[in-house]
């Protein structure tokens, strides 16, 4: 039998020892890790293909696979690889595989046996050139398997607690927290543990970690847990140390690794952060406080005033507003409210101090802009919002061909005004000039504007902005990131057939990344095609995080990421990872609306009802939030709350037929059998060249009691490429038909176990 090694490197082992030669050259070795990932299910050749030879035409790719799979099974056996009709599965009884070992182990609830076989990351040191979609599954993998060893690290650190044997349990949780020392709940618990085998200092120490982690890397504060334990260590009175058989437990953490991570390299800072665990000191107490992290500046954009003659330019002041917002969020140390949060101070006479207090900001800039004829006059001025003084102020009267100049100038000099609170540099070039032609930039300005306003001639207009700014500029990146944007919207707001959308939303995004792989808001793009059309899972959440990590302040990224978590049952990682996001966001409706998701795809109603209730609350109109709350109604059995409300998301939503879907289904629970059929059947009747929620109005059929009809749905929804599809093992409407033979396939077709 052969053993596929793939945590801590990739190679095959034999009955002689290490295979060698032309099996394991690297497109073989990624096509056998592939298979052997997919744990005995067959994979279609025309998928590995696409993955493995991207790049080849159709006739060559299918010749590199047959020669890789004919010089496999030559030297593994030729029943190692076994084709299905035009599929191909590995024979595990054949090949076994090392994460497939420690998968099982894991099964079988033996969380010793699976950190025994965990080898280290998957496939690490691996990569493979020219396949960006291979990648994409292998990064999203290696974070799986990240998190199943967390996992079976915490099992193990929980066992050893139960029978008292503290040493060990600071073992495991010291493991399970240097690979993620910003988790508050594991700081918690490697604390307490630290505390009672008798090493307050390591505790505090620990404490101390965390919160410098958090500062540099997210301008936040330890949770108010870990702030009351570490401040209870630091009262209480020394107590004798705990004696083990051995000698006396001490965790590694001493005052060398706590350096200012600004004297570091920030790409060495996670490495010092972690080795902090590995640093060996005496028992020496500490007694600074823990949460000693240098004070971040933080600055709100307010959206400027168009002051342009006809007062038509409200387009222009708003794009100029979003291009200095993310050129000041470029600078290291300073956090800058997001867009949807600063946009909501659009009155010229607020307060400032009270934007800062809603947005905890130390500064505002506020300003206008005036566009006649050929020149622009832009006015801007920084104020402390504590106090409301001026900080500095400037006016730029250019060219319109100097736009970006006039941002960068003002951008720099903001920076320059905050400097004396702000560590680190200000990098070379602040503002992207992601074209050199005006009426490009200008249609793409237009574009976004049309494209914030959500309405169904908002998306058209701005598809006709998108699509003639590329045509005037080819190589803009930016504009055909919209153009992706708004095919993903169409479905919703214009009609559109979703396959054809979300295929031509795919297209734009790859073509953005093409012309600027370092452009955040175009990887986040792709991420959320990759969700809805390809339901690629692996590949959507390589996408956020490479959104995230050239764009650390993107909280679009983050919010779209933390829905992608829970909807593969993540829940913790989605709860940390919207809170991100709304820290960067704290008054984005989009944002609180997610929160409230994540509660509800976790099944904390009532958690769920408290989020959509506050975002209602600050914006009635606002369709999405009453939606979803009526369906937390709905699941709970509250019939007469959860009709009242999904009629008034329909309402506010003019018809929209998802929400009609969800409605249809209220009625059906509520006993309103004709009034429901008749709404969804005449939903499913806008087939098949208007847009259909295959899968909402399937919960219809569900509550009508038609599983039939709903599970035909689901596999048409399955067929169209609905995006709700990505929602299918999350969403608590489907419980009712879970257990269904024909929906346990859908699940397996959608990728989820």
């Amino acid at each position: 039998m052969f053993t596929l090694r793939v945590l801590g490197g990739a190679r095959i082992d034999g009955p002689q020892g290490r295979l060698s030669g032309e099996a394991v050259q690297r497109h073989r070795l990624a096509l056998i890790a592939r298979l052997a990932a997919a744990r005995g299910l067959a994979i279609p050749r025309e998928r590995l293909m696409a993955l493995l030879w991207p790049e080849a035409a159709e006739r060559e790719g299918r010749h590199l696979l047959n020669v890789s799979v004919h010089v496999l099974r030559k030297a593994l056996g030729e029943q190692a690889l076994l084709t299905e009709g035009a599929d191909l599965r590995l024979d595990d009884t054949i090949v076994g595989c090392d994460l497939n070992d420690f998968r099982s182990a894991l099964a079988q609830g033996n969380a010793a046996a699976a950190v025994q076989h965990f080898g280290g990351a998957f496939l690490d040191g691996f990569f493979l050139d020219g396949a960006q979609e291979f990648t994409q599954w292998q990064d999203a993998e290696r974070a799986r398997v990240e998190e199943e060893y967390s996992g079976a690290l915490e099992t193990l650190a929980d066992q050893a607690e139960g029978k008292g044997e503290w040493p060990d349990a600071v073992r495991w949780w010291q493991t399970l927290w240097t690979r993620a020392p910003e988790r508050e709940r594991t700081t918690l618990r490697f604390m307490r543990a630290l505390e009672a085998s008798g090493d307050r200092g390591g505790a505090l120490r620990a404490a101390e970690a965390h919160a410098a982690w958090l500062a540099e890397e997210f301008g936040a504060k330890p949770g108010p847990e870990v702030t009351a334990l570490a401040e209870r260590m630091r009262d209480a009175p020394i107590s004798r140390a705990v004696q083990t058989d051995d000698s006396r437990h001490e965790t590694t953490l001493g005052p060398e690794a706590l350096a200012h991570p600004r004297a570091v390299p920030r790409r060495s800072r996670r490495t010092l952060y972690i080795a902090v665990a590995c640093i060996l000191v005496g028992a020496i107490a500490f007694t600074v406080n823990p949460w000693r992290a240098p004070r971040r500046s933080s600055v709100a954009v307010l959206p400027f005033v168009d002051m342009s003659p006809q007062r038509d330019r409200a387009y222009l002041s708003d794009g100029m507003t979003e291009e200095l917002l993310n050129a000041l969020a470029r600078i290291p140390g300073l956090r800058v409210a997001a867009r949807s949060s600063s946009f909501q101070f659009r009155d010229p006479g607020v307060d400032v101090r009270r934007v800062g207090a809603q947005l905890s900001v130390d500064a505002v800039v506020e300003g206008s802009v005036r566009l006649d004829g050929g020149r622009i006059r832009v006015t801007a001025q920084l104020i402390e919002s504590k106090s409301g003084y001026h900080l500095w102020s400037g006016t730029y009267d250019r060219r319109v061909e100097d736009v970006f100049a006039v941002q960068e100038e003002i951008a720099r000099t903001v920076a320059r005004a905050l400097g004396t609170r702000l560590g680190g540099t200000v990098p070379d070039t602040l503002v992207r000039r992601a074209t050199g032609n005006p009426r490009a930039y200008d249609l793409y300005l237009r574009g976004r504007h049309a494209w914030m306003a959500r309405t169904t001639e908002g998306m058209w207009t701005a598809l006709r902005a998108f699509q003639e700014a590329v045509s005037i500029d080819p190589g803009y990146a930016s504009a055909y990131a919209g153009l992706s944007d708004t095919w993903q919207l169409l479905p919703d707001y214009g009609n559109v057939n979703a396959r054809l959308g979300l295929a031509r939303a795919k297209t734009a995004a790859l073509r953005a990344i093409a012309l600027d792989s370092t452009l955040a808001e175009a990887h986040a793009s792709l991420g959320a095609v990759l969700d809805d059309y390809d339901h690629d899972r692996a590949g959507a959440e390589h996408a956020y995080r490479t959104a995230i990590l050239l764009n650390p302040a993107y909280a679009t990224a983050r919010q779209w990421l933390a829905i992608h978590l829970a909807d593969e049952g993540r829940h913790q990682e989605a709860a940390e990872e919207i809170e991100r996001a709304r820290r960067l966001d704290p008054l984005s409706r989009i944002i609180n609306t997610a929160a409230g998701a994540i509660r509800y795809f976790a099944r904390d109603y009532q958690g769920a009802i408290a989020e959509y209730r506050s975002v209602v609350d600050h914006a009635p109109d606002f369709a999405l939030g009453w939606a979803l709350m009526g369906r937390v109604f709905l699941v709970q059995g509250k019939l007469d709350s959860a009709v009242v409300i999904l009629r008034r998301s329909v309402d506010l939503s003019r018809g929209d037929p998802s929400y009609q879907a969800v409605y249809a289904a209220a009625l059906a629970a509520a006993g309103r059998i004709q009034e429901s059929r008749a709404l969804a059947d005449s939903v499913r009747a806008a087939a098949p060249e208007g847009y259909v929620p295959f899968f909402e109005l399937a919960s219809a059929y569900v509550y009508l009691g038609d599983h039939d009809a709903a599970l035909t749905l689901f596999e048409r929804g399955v067929e169209e490429r609905d995006p709700a599809m990505k929602h299918i093992a999350a969403e608590p409407l489907y419980d009712r038909v879970r257990s269904e033979a024909r929906f346990k396939a859908l699940l397996l077709r959608a990728g989820f176990p």
